[in-house]
């Protein structure tokens, strides 16, 4: 047990109890005011989905796979894909019914909601070309502008 500090006057003791009294996290704002969870969630999906989809817009992502079944027919990138974005899915609808449940409807869900409608989007692009792949009509739906990416 060390020995006890004595201060002669009543300043000294005063400043020396407020010294006392702060804490480590009041010099730390990322204690006091951390980034909600939400907020990281959602940059970590959009991360993500910038990572899928290698820094490429939408419309070039899917039609990269496009032109890549086109060359070699083989569907595995697009399953591949399919299940890559049905995983983004679930993330983002769990990350949904949080926010709803912690901020209800606000700016909040609005910004994940929106994540949402990109990924859907996608999902929908890439089960209307393995569509036409399973008929077989793939060539002539992309000659004739009838595959839903290239309304994107």
């Amino acid at each position: 047990m060390g020995r006890k500090i004595l201060y002669f006057t009543e300043d000294e003791k005063k400043a020396a109890k407020r010294a006392r009294d702060k804490r480590p996290q009041d010099y730390h704002q990322s204690i006091l005011q951390p980034i909600p969870f939400w907020k990281r969630e959602l940059e970590r999906l959009e991360a993500r989905l910038e990572r899928y989809m290698k820094g490429m817009s939408a419309y070039d992502y899917v039609g990269a796979i496009v032109r890549r079944y086109r060359v070699n027919c083989d569907a595995a990138q697009l399953e591949s894909a399919q299940a890559t974005f049905g995983s983004l899915v679930s993330d983002i609808r769990r990350l949904a019914a949080d926010v709803i449940q912690s901020h209800g409807c606000g700016e909040e869900m609005k910004r994940v909601k929106a994540l949402d409608l990109q990924v859907l989007s996608l999902i929908r692009s890439l089960d209307d070309i393995e569509c036409y792949v399973l008929l077989g009509e793939l060539e002539e739906a992309y000659t004739q502008g009838r595959l839903i990416y290239l309304k994107l």
